[in-house]
């Protein structure tokens, strides 16, 4: 194993091989060094003088060890120590919270080899020269973490302490966010990328997507950016690897289709454990004949999600007729290939580190997609930012804190075509009362700035549509009417109103004035046209402007039990094939071919 920065990848790092129990050098909580012990192959070295200050005497007793990394888990590590004092045990407990680190640190049996090769025994005790060997071995990182849990227990009249830690990765796991990414061609590696920017340090390694755009709305809802990243992986049919020894969160998405074969021979010296058609936690798409999964004991660790080629199995008939299986279909294949799913590597006090890997088909890898079943049912508001169609653009108050689509990434005015805008964001569908499918039926759409309910009926984000407008009275004016309740008014910003009252209806226009030098748009007063439709006065028509009535065929005025008054200001004309009455200024003219009186 590399002792290796954040920078690394959660898929490639070398693990060891090997590691006795005496190998672990020390465990730090926090700033501070618990547990701290040489390795037993460095004490069988000559101990200069000088050196004899630098001994450190542990604190606690390492009694157990157990490590566990699977597929879409974050890596878990338990520890367990005794001849814990009632003094050590409160300032461990007091010293620990959910954000206390943890760091435990070995040494590798190959750098002790090399340091045996270099050391002369026959050293003179007093010669510096031959001192710096032991100080050049540095310890290697098996675990870097996060304590989740920390108790202590009494065990006869001693405590014993326990803690529990996960990987970095914890972090994504701990705050549930709520969020859109409404950019269709948005990559899902620029979507990593935005995650891992809200994490100092992170780092989140895009194995799969190969630069694959989003192509519809992803929402994020009430999920964890841990929980957000296995769904997105999951819909690639392939799940998250963990980089258990970085010191910051440090995972990939899928793993690298690269890796080695790691080839294994079962003998004696592991175990390898069959278990045919038993369910095991990972979903299934393939046939039922080939629901396996093998348990493989051994000293060796092996990469999760890397394959396994086991040679010369012999310890059972189903792992025999499996390797055939694969012969037959594949001849250059000697063995049986498996991947990794899982791994749990368990060390006690005085034995080696022991790994037991599950092992499961490469089809068992795959992961089937799952919906946030959250999202069902829910509405969320938003702003209108543009509209085309019968569709528009919100933006989502989900998306204040993170993002989403801000008022500086549109442009109002619309330099592009609309086919690029509905690529470049997603638009809404704004449900309507009423279709006439192909007839346009009931068709008014929001104004920019209205606030509008997202509503989604499934798990399923892209069959999201705006269901209705929210009114906010956030700006209050003087054709805000809203204080009769018995009043119906359905109204425009551009000064067009039709007014339902409990005697009346009235249609009112006033003059809109556009957006011009630096001017906002506004409604002038007063209304240029009233019409009123009573149900006492009957209908009143109020305007300064012209009225004209045409018509190609009988236009008839009547007045059956009353009289028909027309008043004229000025002038008063009356028209009709060569024929027409003139009243103006008193005088009365006549004009026909004939004109005739009583």
């Amino acid at each position: 194993m590399n002792n290796i920065t954040n920078q690394g990848n959660a898929t490639t790092q070398k693990q060891p091989i090997t590691i006795k129990f005496t190998d672990i050098h020390s465990v730090k909580l926090g700033e501070e060094v618990i547990f701290k012990e040489e390795p037993s192959s460095v004490k069988k070295t000559p101990v200069y003088m000088h050196e004899i200050a630098q001994v450190t005497t542990p604190k606690l007793t390492l009694d157990y060890l157990q490590l566990v990394q699977s597929v879409n888990d974050h890596t878990r590590v338990t520890l367990g120590f005794y001849n814990l004092t009632p003094k050590l045990r409160d300032k461990f407990l007091n010293l620990t919270n959910e954000k206390t680190p943890i760091l435990i640190q070995y040494v590798d049996p190959k750098d002790l080899l090399k340091t045996k090769e270099n050391d002369n025994p026959e050293a003179i005790v007093n010669d510096s020269s031959k001192a710096s060997n032991n100080d050049e071995l540095k310890p290697k990182i098996l675990f870097q973490g996060v304590v989740t849990k920390i108790n202590a227990k009494l065990k006869g009249a001693l405590y014993y302490l326990e803690i529990m830690a996960n990987s970095w990765t914890n972090e994504l796991d701990l705050k549930k966010k709520t969020r859109s990414f409404s950019k269709p061609n948005l990559k899902y590696t620029e979507l990593f990328k935005q995650i891992e920017s809200e994490y100092p340090k992170a780092v989140i390694s895009d194995i799969i997507t190969e630069s694959t755009q989003l192509g519809n709305l992803v929402l994020q809802y009430q999920e964890t950016d841990w929980q957000f990243l296995k769904r997105i992986a999951a819909s690639f049919g392939a799940g998250l690897a963990v980089n258990f020894i970085s010191e910051k969160p440090n995972l990939s998405v899928g793993v690298s289709k690269d890796a080695g074969i790691t080839k294994i021979k079962v003998d004696k010296s592991n175990l390898l454990t069959c278990i045919a058609k038993q369910a095991y936690d990972y979903d299934y798409t393939y046939e039922d004949d080939t629901k396996l999964h093998y348990k493989l004991t051994t000293q060796q660790y092996l990469n999760i999600g890397y394959p396994v080629e086991i040679i010369d199995p012999q310890q059972t008939p189903q792992l025999r007729q499996t390797k055939q299986n694969q012969q037959s279909q594949q001849q250059e294949q000697p063995g049986l290939v498996l991947y990794v799913f899982r791994s749990v590597g368990t060390m006690k006090r005085g034995e080696d580190l022991i790994w037991e890997h599950t092992l499961i088909p490469e089809q068992g890898l795959t992961k089937k997609w799952y919906p946030n079943r959250r999202i069902a049912g829910i509405s969320l508001e938003g702003v209108v930012l543009d509209r085309i169609n019968d569709k528009a653009l919100v933006r989502l108050e989900i998306d204040l804190k993170h993002g989403g689509v801000a008022k500086d990434q549109y442009n109002p005015i619309r330099p592009y075509s609309e086919e690029t805008y509905l690529r470049e964001f997603w638009y809404y569908q704004c449900a309507t009362p009423y279709t006439a499918e192909g007839n346009t039926g009931w068709y008014c759409m929001p104004e920019i700035g209205d606030s509008v309910e997202i509503h989604f009926p499934t798990e399923l984000p892209t069959e999201a549509f705006i269901s209705q407008s929210v009114r906010k009275q956030s700006k209050k004016g003087p054709y805000l009417k809203v204080n009769d309740y018995n009043t119906k008014i359905f109204r425009t910003k551009f000064g067009k109103e039709i007014r339902f009252d409990p005697n009346e209806l009235t249609i009112t226009i006033q003059k809109y004035v556009p957006r011009q030098n630096n001017q906002a748009e506004r409604v002038e007063s007063p209304e240029l046209i009233i019409l009123k439709l009573n149900d006492k006065n009957g209908v009143t028509l109020t305007t300064d402007l012209p009225v004209n009535i045409n018509t190609k065929n009988d236009l008839a005025i009547a007045s059956n039990e009353g009289s028909v008054n027309i008043t004229a200001g000025s002038e008063l004309n009356v028209n009709c094939n060569g024929s027409s009455i003139a009243m103006k200024d008193g005088n009365t003219f006549l004009k026909g071919k004939k004109v005739k009186t009583n």
